[in-house]
């Protein structure tokens, strides 16, 4: 089938899907041109894009704000039939208290501004982003995010069932509410780990957390995956500075047939379903986030049917469903 358009790709992880791959149909590569492009230095990257760029109705970035600043500025300019579009981004969304913080909302609101579209992985996203940089709602395509994983999940009843009995209580994710977890499992009778980014580095200098309690910081892949492989229930706690959303921590888990509990909040609302495939507490209540842990813990049936009712959900946000649905966004922006 012919191209609508004429699509280049500067983004990594999608132009590595494969020769033979949807999205290498359908796009060409920064790579096919310039095949050490991301190795090259910044000034050399920006050169060979606008050069290429100029020939494409639509330019598709990765996640550098300051490249896909300066390119998105440089093609309105050069060549302003070219749209601009983002995949994946993730700016911290809190309060502007000082002269640091009030410089990155304005480097943010500009790469916003300048850009055709950008594609985010949620409505919540899309809408926190367009209220809090001030930037128009119509900028923002919501595409679901996907399980790395193909085909069925592994896990059969008798291993759910022994993971619930005997398995850990897991927190995972960066940007997470470590303080209320901690609150609600200190003591609770099982193991805890919590698996997070940097940030939880001058957290563990600053709390004692009680003996049931592991707190692993930025580990390898191996042991992030492992720590699923462990838990009984996986806890998924935001925290008031939104930077993560807590997709990939869902779908892993959903895929697992693990029951998951979340803060009630608009962060997962379109992935999951509230006591059909998640469970939700109180944001911020250490007490309810305790209540609902306990209530997984001791109800098999109820922790069954959370976690197979979330894989069978999560079994249709496939990666071929992903590139397709961010194509499509892109056709939009473009037409």
């Amino acid at each position: 089938m012919p191209r609508k358009f004429r699509c280049l790709s500067l983004h990594p992880w999608l132009d590595s899907q494969g020769k033979d791959s949807f999205w290498r149909e359908h796009c060409d590569a920064i790579t096919d041109r310039v095949p050490a492009f991301y190795a090259l230095p910044f000034a050399r990257r920006l050169f060979h894009a606008v050069v290429n760029a100029r020939r494409y109705d639509a330019c598709v970035l990765y996640f550098d704000p300051r490249f896909a600043l300066a390119l998105s500025v440089i093609l309105r300019i050069l060549s302003p039939r070219t749209r601009t579009v983002l995949v994946e981004v993730y700016p911290t969304v809190g309060s502007i208290n000082g002269l640091g913080s009030a410089l990155k909302w304005l480097s943010y609101h500009l790469l916003f501004k300048s850009l055709s579209g950008v594609i985010v992985h949620s409505r919540y996203q899309a809408n926190l982003y367009a209220g809090h940089f001030k930037v128009s709602r119509s900028k923002f395509k919501s595409v679901n995010y996907f399980t790395y994983h193909e085909g069925p999940s592994p896990m059969s009843s008798a291993e759910q069932e022994a993971r619930w009995r005997q398995g850990n209580i897991l927190c995972v994710g960066r940007h997470r509410d470590i303080r209320t977890f901690i609150e609600a499992v200190d003591g609770i009778g099982r193991r805890a780990q919590i698996v997070t980014g940097a940030e939880g580095s001058a957290f563990k200098r600053r709390v004692e957390v009680s003996a049931n309690i592991e707190l692993f910081v930025e580990v390898p892949k191996e042991k992030y995956y492992a720590a699923y492989e462990q838990a009984a229930v996986i806890v998924i706690p935001f925290s008031e500075a939104v930077r993560s959303f807590g997709h990939m921590a869902y779908l892993e888990g959903a895929w697992r047939k693990i029951p998951m509990i979340s803060s009630r909040t608009e962060h997962l609302a379109d992935y999951a379903e509230e006591e059909k495939d998640i469970i939700l507490y109180a944001a911020g209540d250490s007490k309810d986030l305790r209540k609902q842990i306990t209530r997984v813990l001791a109800d098999k049936e109820l922790a069954t049917s959370i976690g197979s009712n979330a894989c069978l959900k999560a079994s249709a946000f496939t990666r071929q469903r992903y590139v397709r649905s961010a194509y499509a966004a892109i056709e939009e922006v473009v037409s």
